[in-house]
């Protein structure tokens, strides 16, 4: 056995999902709503047998558990294989493992996390961290956080970092793929990213460091340095984009956080680094931030890995309000529970612990529907005394109320904005209406997309037919019944055609095992084989289902068969006697059509 089925034989695929994804049994199957896309009806499936999972929504893609793996945890082949082996307790065999792309990745995990080393021991162990260090306590970040945090400090020097690592053996253009130094344009060199900044270890889910935030030093804050915005310097840099860090993956610090978000099954999203370090140590610490306002879906696909509800806890400022607006839209997308903290009393949570710890702890433990914030915020920007003021306000609030199928919701919330606008509930609901119309036109719009890119019906007509054989208890029964409408040598040239005549061979041996069966297939026909497996089907009697839909791929068929003989008429100049032929085949042709549609609905 080699080493990747070693793995897999060793992880049941329904427990490992289950401990990600809420499964519930369903026939022979386990289900659950999709995590890769957003849906309310369940499309996703997990099957104990064949040891795989399938999405029939929007994915509409499978596979086994280490291609769950890469797709729920973003990971190339090598690294899931070895996520998996760790749970497995199977020591891998390095060699021969991975490619280029995966070693790139591993030695950037790798010299990030010395960075990370250097950039601590600077400031906790080293004199030239101590301004670091002074500014940290007086903003009153206690030795035990920043030790949680790993936080560092990199020093006011040109290549202090550059020189460390470089001695330590890394190769110049790898600290600059990991984002570590810059290129220097003036001469041949290098010189260090951060410099003269509080450091913040950017970690993924597992622990991996993908990079850095560094805050500038600035004068006013108690560090004897220069102040940032006199000399133009950004407050915040952050690693850019690399192998390994990308902005819209990553959230600040969802590896020290994640077990407190489950055991809440609630995240609170904030926007700065020091709004997580403070909460967590006044100890609220099932919270995230986002670096910067903006929320993006993967991180959101994220967070519902860990958490039903949401909580937005961003800067009461403009750019704040705007993105809990943005961001209550894409949550509700999602299906999260969303739910707003608002900040009365200082500008960032950070700032509010600071000042009053019980107030914070208040202020997240009680938040405020989203509906309610929203409009309030609203009413204090626009006002209510023009009529243009009303109008904007009904226009802002109309696509997060539209959002709802809540009757009794919408219903609480027109009285309330009639009472307060001094509006008719009608009017209000007409201007709702609108907004909905519009949303139903595009799903609608969205709906005939999808069904241009479905495959053709004699296609889909096959998985069915094959479906429904494997889930009957006869295969030779269930084959033979296909026969007798349409023999599989009539059938089109296809998967399903080969795997339905490798089930009828192996069938006159005696009883199939399915799941066996398609193992012994080919790569490419089991794919076909396990979708067709999974595939839920919701019919009492199988066996008429199976003669009925038979029935109706022969008919599609000799409808195609018809329709192209008509063509060839129509498109080409054909001689009498050979338009005579085909004239009599279309006619005979329409006599089978007619004999398949009576006997279909026999």
């Amino acid at each position: 056995m080699d080493q990747v089925n070693e793995v897999k034989e060793k992880i049941d695929i329904v427990e490992y999902i289950n401990a990600r994804v809420s499964l519930k049994k369903s026939g022979r199957n386990f289900k659950a709503l999709c995590p890769f896309h957003s849906e309310k009806t369940p499309s996703f499936y997990v099957n104990p047998d064949r040891q795989i999972w399938y999405c029939f929504g929007a994915c509409d893609e499978g596979g086994d558990v280490l291609s769950f793996v890469q797709k729920y945890e973003g990971l190339e082949f090598v690294e899931a294989l070895r996520e998996l082996a760790q749970e497995a307790g199977v020591r891998l065999d390095q060699k021969g493992l991975g490619n280029e792309k995966t070693r790139i990745k591993d030695e950037i995990y790798a010299v990030n996390h010395l960075a990370s080393e250097y950039y601590h021991y600077l400031l906790m162990g080293h004199k030239v961290g101590k301004q670091a260090l002074d500014y940290l306590t007086k903003r009153g970040i206690k030795a035990k956080t920043i030790k949680t945090f790993k936080l560092g400090y990199a020093p006011d020097a040109w290549e202090g970092l550059f020189r460390f690592l470089s001695k330590k053996g890394y190769r110049d253009k790898l600290l600059e793929e990991a984002g570590l130094v810059i290129r220097s344009d003036k001469k041949q060199g290098y010189y260090d990213r951060f410099r003269g900044r509080v450091i913040f270890p950017l970690q993924d889910v597992r622990g991996n460091i993908l990079g850095f935030s560094g805050r500038v030093l600035s004068g006013d804050e108690g560090a004897n340095l220069a102040d940032a915005k006199s000399y133009g310097v950004a407050k915040y840099i952050n690693t850019p984009e690399t192998a390994v860090y990308h902005k819209r993956q990553t959230l600040f610090n969802i590896y020290l956080t994640k077990q407190a978000i489950q055991r809440a099954d609630e995240v609170i999203v904030c926007e700065g680094e020091f709004d997580v370090i403070s909460s967590f140590q006044a100890g609220v610490s099932n919270i995230v931030a986002v670096k910067g306002s903006g929320l993006a879906d993967e991180q959101l696909k994220l967070l519902k890995r860990f958490a039903s509800k949401i909580i937005f806890a961003l800067d009461s400022d403009k750019a704040g309000l705007d993105a809990v607006r943005r961001g209550v839209l894409l949550a509700d997308e999602f299906g999260f529970d969303v739910r707003v903290a608002e900040l009365l009393e200082g500008k960032d949570p950070d700032e509010l612990i600071r000042n009053d710890i019980v107030l914070w702890k208040k202020t997240v433990s009680k938040p405020r529907v989203y509906f309610d914030f929203i409009l309030d915020q609203a009413v204090r920007r626009h006002g209510t005394s023009s009529a243009r003021a009303k109008q904007t306000i009904v226009s802002e609030l109309a696509p997060f109320f539209a959002r709802t199928d809540n009757v009794i919701l919408q219903d609480h919330y027109v009285r309330k904005l009639s009472d307060l606008l001094s509006l008719s509930q009608n009017a209000i609901q007409k201007e709702f209406a609108m907004v909905g119309k519009h949303k139903e036109e595009f799903r609608k719009n969205e709906k005939n997309v999808a069904v241009s890119k479905r495959e053709p019906r004699w296609q889909l007509l096959e998985e069915h037919i094959l479906s429904l054989v494997f889930q009957l208890k006869d295969q030779a029964k269930a084959i033979e019944t296909i026969e007798q409408v349409l023999s599989l040598e009539e059938m089109p040239e296809s998967a399903v055609t080969k795997i339905l005549i490798k089930l009828k061979y192996r069938s006159k041996q005696g009883k199939v095992d399915v799941s066996d069966f398609i193992s012994s297939l080919g790569k490419e026909l089991i794919a076909i084989a396990d979708k067709s497996y999974m595939r839920e089907m919701n019919v009492d009697k199988k066996i008429s289902e199976l003669k009925r839909s038979t029935y109706e791929l022969k008919l599609v068929m000799l409808k195609q068969k018809r329709d192209k003989m008509i063509k060839e008429i129509r498109d080409k100049e054909l001689t009498e006697q050979k338009t005579m032929k085909l004239n009599k085949q279309i006619s005979a042709l329409a006599k089978e059509i007619q004999a398949a549609i009576s006997a279909r609905t026999r």
